[in-house]
């Protein structure tokens, strides 16, 4: 008999055959990031995201909040629509997912999330240098040996055909990137795709292809592949 493990690797990438457009793509996709929209952008980020994300999106895992400077402008603005129109952030145990629906909220247009997408994806210091997930060094909590981040390697291969090898993602799979993210972000996200936390409401179906991926792994696997993750850093 097949194990569920062995299922689920078969399985991973069915979802994305059967997934069409995204239900909110139209409203948060329609243009590129440009200056202007960063500009007022960054207003937004200083009344309703510096106090979690922190100065140049460095985050604060005190309270869950995760490093975001250099995200793609796609995937925050399409999580911010997911926050704010209740796909996401919504499960009881989502503590964290919580806070966010309040500070999206504060933003009723998809301008306005568009707005905020734009500052984040091209936070810069002062002398104009792009800064956020490129340079700001995130917080690590799992130490793992040899053999976990050999099986962590594992299990990413499953990992590679939406977020890529070296786990920059992919925009035409709405896969983010992976690779500078906190490891203590990625299990908990793993967590919540697992448990029904995330990704299961029916308007997030890109966030629905992370559920067979998630299922089958146990909590010492995720730290394993967070833990690997960790090391692709090296590499950008």
């Amino acid at each position: 008999m097949h194990s569920l493990k062995s299922w689920v690797i078969a399985m991973a990438t069915l979802p994305l055959v059967a997934v069409g457009c995204d239900y909110a793509t139209a409203k948060t996709d329609p243009d590129e990031p440009t200056a202007d929209m960063a500009e007022r952008g960054e207003a937004h980020y200083v009344n309703y995201c510096l106090q979690c994300h922190g100065e140049n999106g460095a985050g604060n895992p005190d309270i869950g909040a995760p490093s975001i400077g250099g995200l793609p402008y796609w995937y925050v603005a399409q999580q911010l629509y997911n926050f704010r129109n209740g796909i996401r952030g919504v499960a009881y145990d989502d503590i964290a997912g919580k806070r966010m629906r309040p500070m999206a909220w504060a933003l009723p247009s998809d301008r306005q999330l568009r707005e905020v997408a734009a500052y984040v994806d091209g936070i810069q210091d002062d002398v104009g240098e792009i800064v956020g997930l490129q340079s700001v060094k995130t917080v690590t909590t799992i130490q793992a040996t040899a053999e976990e981040l050999a099986a962590g390697k594992a299990s990413y291969l499953v990992c590679t055909a939406c977020h890529g090898a070296n786990g920059m993602g992919n925009p035409d799979l709405h896969s983010p990137k992976l690779v500078h993210l906190p490891d203590w972000y990625i299990v908990t996200q793993l967590k919540n795709f697992k448990s029904g936390a995330r990704g299961r409401h029916p308007d997030d179906q890109w966030g629905q292809t992370m559920w067979p991926n998630a299922i089958a792994l146990e909590e010492q696997d995720m730290e394993n592949l967070a833990a690997y993750i960790q090391t692709l850093k090296s590499g950008n």
